[in-house]
């Protein structure tokens, strides 16, 4: 007979797993669903996403910042490498421009550095699927509020109709009617894309469709 070999014991780790504070959560989201809404001004030269952009990185870089965390900020992606080299070129071509565009080049400078860190701080915490999908969620949502205001002509929503190669198209808040076409469109994907991928499927058809058929109606009217 063989000689019994008695099983080894297996050893078992336990490896805690970092979670997102609330706070940074919520103005995550809060700062999705302003965006919708971006001409929409609380007073001058200040927009409500911009408020709520302010509270979203004070309270990420606050909870992160190892001087007051044990937290740490998230390492640099490989590809944002590729844009900031795009971002050093086109600063380096401000100094070769006349006098005049230079204000509007360092407007868009400045912009170019938010979406930048604004990637930058996306890439790790959409790595969460459940964010993530939240996120998509909430922005299709606003942009379903925005579309409902619009068609229903709530006041502030509804705006006087853009004529564009003789052709009319609605828009709403102040935006672009290509801009709106867009917001549109993005919403529709992510409505689309989360039916398709969600593991319930036709149980969720009944919750997903009052909130993209408005984004559809709204994206043909563009």
């Amino acid at each position: 007979l063989d000689r019994f070999v008695p099983p080894k014991k297996t050893a078992y780790v336990a490896i805690r797993v970092q979670t997102l504070p609330t706070l940074v959560r919520w103005s995550l989201l809060l700062f999705v669903f302003s965006i919708p809404f971006e001409p929409l001004a609380l007073a001058e030269s200040l927009s409500l996403s911009r408020v709520t952009g302010l509270v979203f990185f004070a309270s990420y870089f606050f909870h992160h910042n190892p001087l007051f965390h044990s937290g740490s900020f998230a390492p640099i992606p490989r590809a944002m490498w590729w844009f900031l080299g795009y971002v050093a070129v086109y600063a380096g071509s401000v100094f070769f421009l006349p006098e005049e565009p230079v204000r509007e080049s360092v407007v868009h400078l400045f912009t170019l550095a938010q979406v930048i860190v604004l990637f930058w701080i996306a890439s790790s915490l959409l790595k969460e699927e459940k964010l993530a999908r939240t996120v998509l969620l909430t922005y299709a949502f606003a942009a379903s509020i925005l579309a409902v205001g619009i068609m229903i002509g709530l006041p502030g929503f509804s705006d006087p109709t853009q004529i564009v190669a003789n052709d009319a198209r609605e828009t709403g808040l102040g935006h672009n009617a290509n801009t709106l076409g867009t917001i549109m469109a993005m919403a529709a994907l992510a409505m689309i894309g989360l039916f398709i991928n969600s593991p319930k499927g036709k149980k969720r058809l009944l919750f997903l469709l009052p909130v993209t058929l408005p984004l559809l109606i709204m994206l043909v009217k563009t």
